[in-house]
């Protein structure tokens, strides 16, 4: 059986289903296991023991300040300018405006 080419999304979802069954089965059928799920993830195997074997990972990220920039008004002014400016990055933009 060969890798597939999946996406971070995907391998998530497949790693959760993986991980409930890994840790239901006993020690011997945990090798089988194992072995597909490097097979279709192309992991090494090592690293395949800690993903299935650790619990999953929350995130940490906590919300921050909202944009200044949602503004529809705003963000069409600055659109026409940065379309003038032939689209100048911002560092550009403000040492053409000094």
């Amino acid at each position: 059986m060969g890798v597939i080419d999946m996406g971070k999304h995907e391998k998530r979802v497949y790693l959760e289903a993986i991980r409930k069954r890994y840790h239901r089965v006993e020690r011997g059928d945990k090798g089988k296991i194992l072995d597909e799920f490097c097979s279709v993830c192309g992991y090494q195997r090592k690293y395949a023991i800690r993903l299935l074997g650790c619990k999953p990972v929350k995130s940490t990220r906590r919300p921050g300040r909202p944009s200044q920039y949602n503004q529809p008004a705003l963000l069409t002014v600055l659109r026409k300018l940065w379309l003038v400016t032939d689209q100048m990055c911002s560092k550009r933009l403000v040492a053409a405006a000094l």
